[in-house]
């Protein structure tokens, strides 16, 4: 509000004057707050006007202020004081200092870097009155990002062999910047590093990890993913990950898993004896990825007594059960090992062996009929005996009887009558069994000889029978 003075004066013959003073202005508040700015040629946020405020820049030597719409309608600006410092309103680097009416400043430094720095405006009018306003700060940063490191897959160490062609899952820790943060990322697929042939770099934001899906990667080829982490004034600092193969195939038995019958037990035979050792061989190969593992497993038919529940292998191709004698596998039981197979991308094949049969016991002793026939007949070598002999009783029931073995002897310990061990196979359809023999000389009446009898079963376990 103006306010003015009138003075009035009359002399002796009553003659007047008037004199009016200037105006005289009363203002009893500050100024109102504007705005301010800070500024940089070619920095990352900013064009070259005043209008774009700056919370971070890669020049460590210079910090450029401005402001605007500092105003006073009743006695208007007087004149502005300018401070910097490393807190709202502080002015602990540069003190209040009185520009005019200018509306920039600008401060040498160098300053430090990841510091935040706080221009402070001061705007006094004319009578007096002053209001400070406090920048929002800029931080300076002239170092890129930290790198950090690009893995695939979802562990914590990278996974250089994947399953799937069709998506990919990326991790990029470590990656930070202390000064002015990590403003965001970009990823790229590509067959070199820092190549994005495969799929263009795309904005990540501020994501650590993702998932691409909807890709197509190439099989058998070295793929890299490569990130670059941009921090907040433009500055960038790139990573590529160790190479990624894609194998979307799973290992192909090339030897089918079998226990080893050639061990305690009877050639081309599915038996054996000896009951705390089972011997395993295979071969699983993948032309894509290494054999990462295995996993053997024991079964038996009749989901009984198992050895282990599982054993865990490296790439071996062979294993050994060793059981003590509490953990013994069971007479007339059927085995067999299954074997799964995982290459490094993580894809199995599971395969399983022959069925073993163990049959630790000889076959049931039997008996030999008293009654033998014999007759003699004369042939182009001489006078020969044929005899005509009945046994019965010999069993097994783990492995079962498949042949006899038969001797004739004046003597219990020689076999010079059948000329040797003669072999007869077990017939299925009856319970006793019948066999014809030559000997090598002819009997007499009265003859006194020793006929035996033994059996084996699957397991060349033995038991005899003499007469």
């Amino acid at each position: 509000m103006q306010h003015y003075s009138i003075g009035v004066g009359s002399d002796y013959f009553g003659l007047s004057s008037v004199v009016v003073s200037t105006a005289l202005v009363t203002d009893t508040s500050p100024p109102t707050e504007g705005k301010i700015h800070i500024e940089q040629k070619l920095a990352y946020y900013s064009s070259d006007t005043i209008n774009v405020d700056l919370d971070y820049q890669s020049d460590i030597y210079t910090i450029h202020a401005n402001w605007k719409d500092f105003s006073d309608i009743e006695s208007d600006i007087d004149y502005f004081n300018v401070g910097l410092g490393t807190d709202h309103y502080a002015t602990d680097v540069q003190v209040l200092t009185n520009v005019g009416l200018k509306q920039d400043v600008l401060w040498n430094g160098p300053f430090i870097p990841g510091e935040k720095y706080y221009t402070t405006v001061e705007s006094c009018n004319k009578a007096g009155l002053c209001t400070q306003r406090s920048s929002d700060g800029i931080i300076l940063d002239n170092s890129p990002p930290i790198m950090g490191r690009v893995q695939a897959g979802s562990g914590i160490h990278h996974s250089r062999y994947l399953p799937l062609n069709t998506s990919l899952k990326l991790q990029w820790p470590g990656f930070e910047d202390p000064q002015s943060d990590i403003d965001h990322f970009k990823v790229c697929l590509g067959r070199q590093k820092n190549m994005c042939d495969i799929v263009p770099s795309f904005n990540a934001l501020l994501h650590s990890y993702m998932i691409k899906s909807n890709i197509s990667l190439p099989i058998k080829t070295p793929i890299f993913a490569t990130v670059w982490a941009f921090n907040g004034v433009g500055m960038n600092v790139s990573s590529a990950s160790d190479a990624i193969l894609v194998d979307v195939t799973a290992p192909y038995n090339n030897i089918k898993p079998s226990i080893m019958l050639d061990y305690n037990t009877v050639k081309d035979k599915t038996a054996q004896w000896e009951k705390s050792i089972i011997k395993v061989f295979w071969e699983f190969l993948d032309d894509e990825s290494p054999i990462f593992n295995h996993e053997l497993s024991h079964f038996t038919h009749h989901e009984g007594h198992t050895l282990v529940e599982k054993v865990h292998l490296g790439s071996e191709k062979h294993y050994t059960i060793s059981l003590d004698g509490k953990n013994w596998l069971h007479n007339g039981d059927i085995y067999f090992v299954v074997i799964t197979s995982c290459n490094a991308a993580g894809l199995c094949s599971t395969e399983r062996t022959n069925d073993i049969l163990i049959d630790s016991t000889p076959p049931h002793q039997g008996g030999l009929k008293p009654q033998m026939l014999w007759e003699n007949n004369r042939d182009t070598n001489g006078l020969h005996s044929n005899v005509s002999l009945t046994w019965y009783g010999f069993y097994d029931q783990e492995s079962g009887i498949e042949i006899y073995y038969v001797t004739v002897s004046r003597y219990f310990s020689k076999q010079e009558l059948s000329g040797g061990v003669l072999i007869q196979n077990h017939d299925i359809t009856s319970e006793e069994q019948h066999g014809n023999f030559t000997l090598t000389e002819a009997l007499k009446p009265d003859d006194l000889i020793i006929v035996s009898v033994w059996t084996a079963n699957s397991c060349l376990e033995a038991f005899s029978s003499s007469l």
